[in-house]
């Protein structure tokens, strides 16, 4: 049997901010912890069936498998599709803390500000469910394993509050950032 291939999306926004989602509690996995948009390719939302094979069904897979970078983080962030640039492929892990399923960690740019990406998650959207509430966090404090987010009235400090609980997947990215810095961002 083949396991579902999970996908993680670091979206950065036109002022090199960092959206990170508190996942709500109705979640299967990792109920209250912080992450970034992420989800897994729907192969027959692009006519590729189970047991179908060959060049056709593999260039349809390919196709969704980047799509789905886009359509995660449109669902999860309510921002518009058009908005986002092309999926990044950083890299590849097995995820032991999902289960052992592996995951793709992808970047994503958009040329939304993180005050409009924090506006259209407000107004609400089709997963935006799934998350309880938004930080954003520059991409050098998350380098630099530093900075704070106001939500509402309380400040969050990422040190503190965020990282001892982010999603391991979303962790990986963060060392990524760490060991390769603007590569990753940029």
């Amino acid at each position: 049997m083949s396991d579902i291939l999970g996908c993680t999306i670091m979206v950065v926004t036109r002022d090199n901010l960092i959206p990170i989602l508190r996942r709500s509690m109705n979640t299967a996995e990792f109920r209250g912890w912080w992450d970034v948009p992420g989800g897994h390719p729907e192969p027959s939302r692009a006519g590729v069936e189970s047991g179908t094979s060959g060049p056709k069904a593999s260039q349809l897979a390919l196709g969704e498998f980047f799509y789905c970078c886009k359509d995660e983080a449109v669902g999860e962030l309510n921002v518009p599709l058009e908005s986002l640039d092309e999926p990044v492929l950083l890299g590849v892990l097995r995820a032991h803390a999902s289960r052992g399923r592996p995951h793709a960690l992808f970047r994503v740019n958009t040329s939304l500000t993180g005050q409009e990406v924090l506006e259209r998650y407000l107004a609400g959207g089709l997963e935006t469910d799934e998350s309880t509430c938004i930080s954003m966090f520059s991409c050098s404090d998350l380098i630099h394993g530093q900075g704070s987010s106001v939500i509402g009235s309380r400040s969050v400090d990422f040190c503190k509050d965020v990282e001892p609980f982010l999603v391991p997947c979303t962790k990986m990215i963060i060392d990524l950032m760490r060991e390769k810095g603007s590569k990753v961002v940029s």
